[in-house]
């Protein structure tokens, strides 16, 4: 491939290894810490067009139009979410037959994503777009290949010891 490492033995684990530790223990605080400063973010923007006030009685708003754009949270992005736990899950299951560390990392971060994305759909953002099944059969199918790719490579890394 014309990288210096020409396959993934130990030396390439302390290298590379410990980078994509970093780099999926990093994500596993960035994407939910982003996730709940848009919703402070929110939150304040509300607080100020009350004038600083509990009540939500109050509003600075002169129509039911501007109203609403700021008080109605943000659209779900169901979509996005779906891909960064397909690319998390890729991550894990590419490389961690050699670093079982991110299966670790993993967990945290799904434990993360399901509370985050759980707070954000009852009390942030709008209903989400209605998926049917085919999204979901290919979320399934997508697994289906990582898994094999992981006994893949981990009889490749394996060998590579």
């Amino acid at each position: 491939m014309g990288g210096k490492y020409s396959e993934m033995n130990a030396e390439w684990f302390e290298r590379v290894g410990v980078t994509i530790s970093f780099t999926m223990m990093a994500q596993m605080f960035s994407i939910p810490f982003t996730i709940m400063v848009a919703s402070v973010v929110q939150k304040l923007r509300q607080w100020l067009d009350r004038g600083c006030r509990t009540s939500k009685r109050h509003t600075r708003r002169s129509s039911q139009e501007a109203y609403n754009q700021l008080y109605t949270g943000a659209p779900f992005m169901i979509y996005i979410r779906y891909a960064q736990i397909l690319t998390m899950m890729f991550v894990c299951l590419f490389y961690s037959s050699g670093m079982p560390i991110l299966y670790l990392t993993t967990c945290i971060q799904l434990i993360f994503t399901y509370h985050i994305d759980k707070y954000m759909l009852l009390r942030i953002c709008r209903l989400p777009p209605r998926i049917d099944g085919f999204v979901n059969q290919i979320f399934l199918n997508t697994l289906l290949f990582m898994v094999v790719t992981h006994l893949g490579i981990a009889i490749w890394v394996t060998g590579c010891q």
